[in-house]
This record gives C-alpha cells, structure tokens and sequence, in this order.
C-alpha cells in the first residue's frame, strides 16, 4: 500500500483486496479514481482512516507526512547502519511501524528490510539517506545524526588512462563524499569507464560484481585498458585475486565460506554491482551485504523494477543519483538515436489463459519466425536479433545462415563468435538472452526483436546494445512486430511502443504484413 497527501484529500493505492474495499467503503466523503486505480477519502478524515487501516507515515513518502507531529515526545540518534529511539512506548511503536513500510517492498506478502532490537533500528546502510530525508519532516523531542565512520585511507598506485566525458568528470565531481549510491547513466553512455576512473580516483581495494561469465571478462579487459595493471577474475572457473577484482556474483556466492574468497572481501572497501537494477535477485543483494565495503556503486540505466522491489537496490547500494539524461547524451553524440519499426503480424485469436500455450503458438509459429527471417533480409546493415528460447533462436539461424550464440554456448565459443561479428566477418548474430544486457557491440547497427516481452528495463537494456557509436552509424534501427490478435500479444506490443514513446524513440510502420492462420486441428502439426 502506497499513501499521497493532498491539499483536501488523501489517496490510497493498494492490490485488489474486498476487506479493504469494505473498509474505505465505511468512511464517509471516499472516492474512487479508475484512472489511477486509488481510492482517496478527505483529510478531515484522517482518523477514521488509522482507525480502518494500519495506515503508518512511511507510506507516505517521498511526499508530504501526514502528521509532522507523530513523534513530537521522542528522541532518535540516527547512525550510519541503526537508529537508537527513547521516549513514549505509543509513539516508539508507531515510529517502528512507520520505518517498517518506509523500507518495506511486497513479495506475495508485506516485508521489511529494518529489524528492531531492544529500541535500536537496525538498516541496510543504503537506506541511511532515505531514513535520514523521512525523520528530518518530523518534530522531534531531540534529532541527534551521529559521525559517520572515516574512509579508507588510498593505498594504490592508480591512475585513469583515459580521457574522460565531460559528463564523467560531472560523476566523478558529483561522487566525492558519497560513499554509497546507485548511479544512473543511459545504456552505451561507458559506466563501466566510469567505475573505472572512480576506482582510479578512490585508490582502494576493488571488487567489480556481474552476473555472467561474459561480462566479467569483458569488463576487466576495460578495467586493464583504461587502468594499465593486471586485473583479477573470480568467474568462469578462475580465481585469480588481486587488490582490483571482477567477479560474477553467483561465484561469490557458491563460494562464500571459501578462506579465498572470505579474505577478498574482508579487504574490499570499493564495491561495484553492474546491472544494478538486479539487485532486487535474492543472490545479488545478499553478496552485496556480505561483501559490505564503505563505498557501495550500483550501475544501471533503469533504477527501477517491475516487481516493486526498487527498495533492494537502494539499499544494496545507496540513493538514486541521475548523472545525465538520456535525450541530452543523444544529441551531444555520446549516445545513437533511435528509430523503431514496427511490422504487422496478424495473430488468430486464441482464448487459453495458458502463458506457455500462447507463447509457442503466437510468438514460436514458424510461419512468424520465417516472416521475421524475411524481413532481416531486406535489412543493410550489422543486425543483432535476438530470442529467447533457444528452438526460436536455431529456426531464425538456420533460415538467416546465421551464427547463433545462447547460454549452452560455450564461454571461449562465444567470445569468438561476438568478436568474429565486430571484426565484420558475418553480418548476422542471433542470441539469446547472453546479449540483452551490457555487452559492449557497438558494431551493431540494427536490433532485431524477435520474442515480443513487455519489460521496461529488459526493452531498453536490450535497445542499448545498438545505440553504442561508431564509425559509419548515425542512428539505432529497431525493429519489432505487432502481433495484432485482439488479446495477450497485442496489448505487449503496444505497451513496447508505449515504452518506446516515452523514451522519446521515433516509431514508424513497415511495409511487410504477415497474417498467421488459425491453429490446425491435428495435433501433430505444429505450424500455424
């Protein structure tokens, strides 16, 4: 459940819920909005409403509290990673509730990333900034903000061999005295060359989280570039350790009570989670927290998750912090512009509720493979396309004459395979899900997407694999479909171009049309 203060009214935004319907159905002057699918009731109802719900102050934030006299009798020191409270046992409780939903996330049921022992809040020191930003709305009988620990002292002999963005230096400026936040720069705007000369800058032991094998080693060939020293690897069967380290985070994590692996992150005080935006994954957060350095940097494009889990990422790392728009990026030439074209798929309508059944019969159809095939031939261009599933991903390869790499693919396979397509010796690559995310092709003039999807932050993350420059390229091509059946498909594809819209994109119709017949009767046939 969400709350927003009004001037007259407040607003409650929570999942489908009869008793609670019932309940904001009995307090008089309630409303409801369709549009943004809250109920509000006025503020000189208030009461009524802590009396009908378990409504706390940390619902309310970011906006306004709803009381700034709550806590009025209490006494609060805050520290870096707890928060010790004296004064009324009423006013405790509530502040403990409050801190509870302040940083609470659901995941099929309520929870909370605070725990409380013997009046002391104890809090992911991510969440330091966020607790401080609440308490400061509120009177207090004494508001004391403890010192903060000192950090470390710089040990190594570093140096940035690079020349930096301007909008680097801006992050490298904007992070001094920050030791904890989650960074946010566009796809293909060189966050991993900004954890680098951030590395350079602070001088300390180093760990650099990713989550796949490819990445990390991708990521210290970067590191080893821009910083001119031997760089360690924990991934792919290799533990080499040095005072800068990458590592994929399921290694650590498999290998947690391992003396090597202890000793690495006893003396890491620089922690970087790639991706950050994962850090909502159970694993990831856990090896953040184990790892526990004072300065903690997620990277990410989309700070945001579908799942209501963004409370994660803050608190694995630290506060949002924007470094540059996107739009601003795109038209100083850092980052490409990017067209998207849409080609229409007649879909026949299908009434199952099965995910799994509609996904082989619309998306896997061959007649659409064969159709996507068609349309990748007319394209000019350094073309990426990618799947999901690996039978999609060998259909296309073999109608295309294709090179097709998935997460089966062995790892020095790969790698040959993705520096085989920047070298320009084919002009086709088909992946799975081993390319929608941080691999650095900038060769790739023209993303092909061929498994249809819905997520934001999967969307551009993908898109950013074509928006990187490079010599030749003036623009980032597209191309997607819009399976157009009335139902499931259609509303995915048009909420992908509602995604694309809003990130400013330019969107525009190709002329090829496929329609797909309805599903044969004889169940042996598995084309449409």
């Amino acid at each position: 459940m969400r709350a927003v203060l009004s001037e007259d009214r407040i607003f409650l935004t929570f999942s489908y819920d009869e008793d609670k319907i019932a309940r904001i159905k009995s307090i008089p002057g309630r409303r409801y909005d369709p549009e943004t699918k809250s109920w509000s009731v006025p503020v000189s109802r208030w009461k009524d409403l802590l009396d009908k719900f378990d409504v706390t102050e940390g619902l309310f934030y970011p906006g306004e509290p709803l009381n700034r006299k709550s806590f009025f009798a209490l006494a609060v020191t805050l520290r870096e990673d707890r928060l010790e409270v004296q004064g009324p046992a009423g006013q405790k409780n509530y502040l403990y509730r409050s801190l509870m939903d302040l940083c609470g996330y659901d995941d099929k049921e309520p929870k909370t990333l605070v725990s409380i022992e013997q009046d002391v809040v104890f809090f992911p020191k991510g969440l330091y900034w966020r607790i401080k930003n609440f308490l400061v709305r509120f009177f207090l009988r004494r508001f004391e903000i403890a010192e903060m620990s000192s950090p470390p002292e710089p040990v190594l002999n570093l140096e940035a061999k690079l020349d930096a963005r301007p909008y680097q230096l801006k992050a490298l400026e904007m992070l001094k005295g920050i030791n904890r936040a989650t960074i946010v720069l566009p796809t293909g705007a060189g966050k991993t060359a900004l954890a680098a000369m951030l590395t350079a800058q602070l001088k300390v032991p180093t760990i650099f989280y990713t989550y796949s094998v490819d990445l990390a080693l991708q990521t210290r060939k970067v590191f080893e570039e821009i910083l001119r020293i031997p760089v360690g690897i924990v991934a792919g069967g290799k533990t080499e350790l040095r005072p800068v380290t990458v590592s994929t985070v399921q290694t650590v994590f498999s290998r947690l009570e391992a003396p090597e692996i202890k000793g690495l992150l006893s003396e890491c005080a620089l922690m970087f989670v790639d991706e950050g935006h994962m850090l909502g994954a159970e694993t990831i957060y856990k090896v953040s927290k184990m790892t526990d350095p004072y300065y903690a940097y997620a990277l990410t494009a989309t700070p945001e998750r579908r799942d209501g889990k963004d409370i994660l990422i803050e608190a694995g790392a630290g506060p949002v912090i924007v470094i540059e728009q996107d739009k601003k990026l795109s038209q100083e030439g850092y980052i490409l512009p990017v067209e998207v074209v849409f080609y229409k798929i007649s879909q026949p309508p299908n009434n199952s509720t099965r995910y799994r059944a509609l996904y082989k019969r619309h998306i896997l159809n061959f007649k659409r493979t064969r159709f996507i095939a068609e349309v990748t031939k007319t394209l000019s261009g350094r073309i990426l396309v990618l799947v999901k599933e690996i039978k999609h991903g060998e259909d296309l390869a073999e109608l295309l004459k294709a090179p097709f790499v998935h997460g089966k693919t062995p790892v020095k396979e790969r790698e040959e395979v993705f520096e085989a397509f920047r070298k320009g010796e084919f002009n086709i690559l088909i992946a799975s899900n081993v390319a929608k995310q941080g691999i650095d092709l900038p060769e790739a003039e023209i993303l092909v997407m061929a498994h249809g999807g819905s997520s934001k932050t999967e969307i551009l993350q993908k898109i950013g694999r074509v928006r990187r420059p490079a010599p030749g390229k003036e623009k980032a091509l597209v191309i997607d479909f819009l399976d157009v059946d009335g139902g499931f498909f259609e509303k995915l594809a048009k909420k992908r171009a509602s995604i694309y819209k809003a990130a400013g994109f330019k969107l525009t119709t190709g002329t090829m049309e496929c329609t797909l017949n309805p599903p044969s009767k004889n169940k042996h046939t598995t084309q449409a």
